[in-house]
């Protein structure tokens, strides 16, 4: 009896010496949870927000001196805000998007090479310059195909890039508009009704400069070195001239609409609503194409070029040919024996 009881001091006050030496505190007993304590996350930092937020919150249980004296202090951790679940996140971000502010520095216009005193531009937006001295209108454009078979050779923007060397900075009307005040009066479209006939009125030359990429000078060619024959695998010959589009009158709007500005500015196949056309019958269709992109000779994608229309020597329809009624009634007998 006596010798267990030794045993049990020996056992208390070796436990003691090892708290006092370490500075290990006894562990208290566990408290039962609270059964009416919220499982949810959201119940619980709302129960946690409301009491902090209460200045009249319950203290805790009475404690003894000791307890006091060894117990720790509590480190509070900061309140944390709910967190809404995701899916509700993602439905506001579909329903209220973020309003979208439009640039407030667009990009500025670049000119590639010096733009001579002499051109006088005529809008803000469009590149489009003339030139009372050397007759000339000149627009800007940049290569947007460089490789192919060509319908038109120059296409206003955002229309006929698929199969036009040039997409212009300006609109057919404008081109159209400047011809005339250089004093080209247009001629007439090409016409299939009753018969094929060609497109008349101003002969155009067409002229390119654009500054090189490699060497960093500005040169100059024709038009028509960047357009190659399919049949003879040479640089086209034939001759452009200004027959003018068509003007529409819109019932719907009350405003006439320019033909030309659908793209067909400057053409390689005939178009009755072509602004600028070849004076030769040229085909629509995929298998007749006559013209296709030379390619070796237009510079890279991008590149912008300054196009320079010279109205010149104006040409007049072909007359038709008659047949005379009796050599055709002749022909049909011919024919019916």
């Amino acid at each position: 009896m006596t010798s267990n009881l030794f045993i049990w001091q020996a056992m208390l006050v070796s436990t003691g010496l090892c708290f006092v030496l370490t500075g290990c505190a006894p562990r208290s007993e566990t408290k039962p949870s609270d059964p009416k304590q919220p499982n949810s996350i959201k119940n619980t930092i709302k129960n946690t927000t409301q009491e902090q937020a209460s200045p009249a919150a319950v203290s805790p249980a009475s404690e003894s001196p000791a307890d006091s004296e060894n117990k720790k202090p509590e480190i509070k951790k900061p309140a944390i805000d709910p967190v809404e679940p995701a899916a509700d996140r993602v439905m506001d971000l579909q329903t209220t998007p973020d309003p979208q502010q439009p640039e407030s520095n667009p990009p500025k216009e670049l000119q590639t090479i010096d733009i001579p005193k002499t051109w006088k531009r005529l809008g803000k937006k469009e590149e489009i310059w003339i030139d009372i001295n050397s007759k000339e209108v000149i627009f800007a454009g940049h290569v947007c195909l460089n490789a192919g078979p060509l319908e038109m050779f120059v296409c206003p923007a955002q229309t006929k890039e698929h199969e036009s060397v040039i997409s212009a900075h300006a609109t057919a009307l404008q081109v159209h508009l400047a011809l005339v005040a250089l004093g080209a009066n247009p001629g007439k479209t090409t016409s299939w009704d009753p018969e094929y006939r060609a497109a008349y009125g101003p002969t155009i030359e067409i002229t390119l400069k654009w500054k090189d990429a490699e060497s960093g000078k500005v040169k100059t060619t024709s038009a028509k070195n960047w357009i190659r024959n399919v049949k003879t695998e040479k640089a086209m010959e034939q001759l452009w001239v200004f027959g003018g589009s068509q003007f529409w009158d819109d019932p719907a709007s009350t405003q006439q609409i320019y033909y030309g500005d659908a793209g067909e500015l400057i053409c390689l196949s005939n178009f009755s609503t072509a602004t600028i056309d070849l004076n030769i019958q040229s085909s629509q269709s995929n298998e007749g194409l006559l013209f296709e992109a030379f390619e070796k000779n237009i510079p890279p994608l991008e590149t912008k070029v300054y196009v320079i229309l010279k109205p010149g020597k104006r040409i007049e329809p072909k007359k038709s040919k008659e047949i005379p009624k009796e050599k055709g009634n002749e022909e049909i007998k011919e024919s019916k024996s």
